[in-house]
């Protein structure tokens, strides 16, 4: 109702997304199942149209520009310091950045608010308390003899690499795509590598799939073992390759 009504205030859907969250996961579902509910509720798009966005804020550069010019030139001649014309820039730039926010749709201002503190408190905290178990001591040859732990390293290591490299090069020997200019498939066999780091989710999925703790706890192992190999050949791969042009900011051929 709020999205098809135009309400583009982030603070207006805070209440009803909560509201949301409490039902659903009183409901005994799981409640992530609310926040990808309530985030394909939230507006994805503007409702004025990107000419009217972009001549508002080219206003908005423009009259701050020439406000900070006219500041400075005062500022200069009435003697005052280097620092108050600093603030002054601040203020100008600050305004730029308001208007700039206000042009962008609703579900980017609200995923871009949250950010830090997903990237910085949420994850870090959902990480630890999805890995606190004691990981037995167990042999090389042990990890290996166990089905479980070794799908998952290959899922991990393997899967990705054939998954996104592997099907990307058959998609472009087939002529369904191509490769962006500048990208080489050395760096994106890096990023196949680097896509097979999958401690956070892939724990959490190993928690609701294995009620055994043996089991879980042999999950658990396979998953460290698979992120940690995928992570230093996926370094050792982009580290050792073409640095880029740092002129364009993509690879050198």
């Amino acid at each position: 109702i709020l999205n098809r009504s135009g309400a583009e205030r982030p603070l207006v859907y805070i209440v009803p997304i909560l509201l949301v969250w409490y039902f659903v996961y009183q409901s005994g579902i799981h409640a992530t199942i609310a926040g990808v509910a309530a985030a394909a509720m939230i507006p994805a798009g503007r409702k004025r149209d990107m000419a009217t966005a972009s001549a508002d804020l080219s206003e908005s550069l423009e009259l701050a520009t020439s406000s900070l010019l006219e500041i400075q030139s005062e500022t200069r001649q009435a003697g005052q310091a280097d620092w108050a014309i600093k603030d002054l820039r601040e203020e100008a730039l600050a305004d730029i950045v308001d208007e700039a926010q206000e042009s962008a749709a609703t579900l980017y201002r609200m995923e871009h608010a949250i950010h830090p503190w997903v990237a910085f408190l949420v994850l870090p905290v959902f990480a630890f308390a999805n890995a606190g178990i004691p990981i037995p001591a167990v042999s090389a040859a042990d990890l290996l003899g166990q089905p479980l732990p070794l799908g998952i390293i290959v899922g991990l290591f393997v899967g990705k690499q054939l998954g996104i490299t592997g099907f990307t090069w058959l998609a472009v020997r087939l002529g369904l795509g191509s490769l962006p200019e500048g990208a080489r498939w050395r760096t994106l066999w890096g990023g196949g590598l680097l896509a097979g780091i999958g401690f956070t989710m892939s724990i959490f999925i190993a928690s609701l799939a294995f009620a055994d703790y043996d089991a879980l706890s042999l999950a658990k192992i396979g998953i460290i073992v698979g992120s940690l190999l995928s992570a230093v050949a996926g370094i050792v791969v982009l580290r050792t390759g073409t640095p880029t042009d740092p002129a364009t900011g993509v690879d050198v051929a």
